[in-house]
């Protein structure tokens, strides 16, 4: 072959390579003009590596940018279980605790079962055991059925005056965090 020939055949290749599933650039021309979904949907491709090679690191960025309650959950998910780590180590606990809380606080029960772990292990702020049977009893409530055995183990171990109040909370409280809001 010569030098032409070769020249085209890798500009073809290049060209090739770099185009992109219609519905993914319709995605990130979405996600860019702020469309919160297409950002959501766009970083569970980067995630899953579907229709685009997987990249944890743009998966985060799109969740991040989506901010709906599922992406802060997946962003907050990803930080928990180590696949995206922060220059500050310091840094990484109270975001991914922060973004949990906001998609627990928008009635995601997945969340709210999450937040409730986070309490009870103590990632992010500190071991609070009546905020993690709050949360697992909220996401309990909206239909999340393994946080009732969640729940009744760490109300078990509480001081009956801090569950009452727990109680309390849960029932003036639970509007404002239901799935069905």
């Amino acid at each position: 072959m010569n030098k032409i020939t070769i020249s085209i055949v890798l500009l073809m290749v290049s060209l090739l390579t770099s185009c992109t599933d219609p519905e993914i650039s319709k995605l990130k021309r979405s996600a860019k003009q702020g469309d919160q979904k297409a950002a959501y949907r766009l970083g569970m491709e980067y995630l899953q590596g579907g229709k685009v090679k997987k990249n944890t690191i743009k998966a985060y960025d799109y969740f991040e940018a989506s901010q709906t309650p599922e992406a802060l959950y997946e962003a907050s998910m990803l930080i928990y279980k180590d696949i995206v780590r922060f220059e500050d180590p310091g840094y990484g606990e109270p975001l991914a605790h922060q973004q949990m809380t906001k998609a627990a606080e928008k009635g995601l029960p997945a969340a709210q079962y999450q937040l409730g772990e986070y309490y009870e292990k103590g990632y992010g702020y500190g071991k609070e055991l009546s905020m993690a049977y709050e949360w697992y009893f909220i996401a309990y409530l909206n239909g999340y059925e393994i946080a009732k055995d969640k729940a009744i183990e760490v109300g078990s171990k509480l001081p009956y005056y801090t569950k009452q109040q727990a109680q309390y909370n849960i029932s003036r409280n639970f509007n404002n965090y239901s799935a069905s809001k």
